[in-house]
């Protein structure tokens, strides 16, 4: 897994939105390249925002995570399924 950067340096801005949005799309990788485990730790935080942080954004990503842990790589394990149902929660309306 990647090291997490330590966030703006001086005189940088970073917004929110485009940060949660950036892991989710990391997190879709590692879902993708078998890394469950890391999708899961790198998607946390989008998961932990609460509604009013929410962007608009931000679901269609989290369908690409919940797309990729539906692969048959992950088929019966109850970690795959739990963070599915998860990224389906969040994204409910």
């Amino acid at each position: 897994m990647l090291a997490e950067p330590d966030g703006p340096g001086p005189g940088e801005d970073h917004s929110l939105t485009a940060h949660m949005a950036a892991r989710a799309e990391l997190a879709a990788a590692y879902a993708r390249a078998g890394d469950l485990e890391a999708a899961m730790t790198t998607a946390g935080p989008v998961l932990a925002l609460p509604p009013a942080l929410r962007s608009a954004t931000l679901p269609p990503r989290l369908a690409l995570i919940r797309a990729a842990v539906a692969d048959p790589r992950y088929d019966g394990t109850a970690r795959a399924r739990e963070f599915s149902e998860e990224l389906e929660r969040w994204t409910a309306p």
